[in-house]
């Protein structure tokens, strides 16, 4: 998704937000408004949702990682893009292959 720099502090905020209620750590999370960068949301040993805006500085990606079957990682992904929709409107998300 593109976003303006005040949308992503908002997008950071809320990534933060799902981190905690996960009591996922978030000191690691980089910001992402005026610099490229990659963090991951690691929500299990063999599970995390990748976070990175390298192909453009405003153009933000996010990718589920698992090796654990879909019911285990699926809600929390889930959850996210509900809250994601909810934020940013539904046309802004693009989905890959599920």
């Amino acid at each position: 998704m593109v976003l303006t720099d005040p949308e992503l502090d908002a997008l950071m905020r809320e990534l933060k937000r799902f981190a905690t209620e996960r009591n996922v750590p978030t000191a690691t999370f980089r910001q992402l408004k005026g610099t490229q960068t990659t963090f991951t949301i690691v929500l299990g040993q063999d599970t995390y949702f990748g976070v990175d805006n390298l192909s453009s500085p405003h153009r933000v990606s996010i990718t589920a990682y698992s090796r654990e079957k879909p019911d285990r990682w699926r809600p929390d992904w889930d959850a996210l893009v509900s809250r994601l929709q909810a934020l940013f409107g539904q046309d802004r998300l693009a989905f890959g292959d599920d």
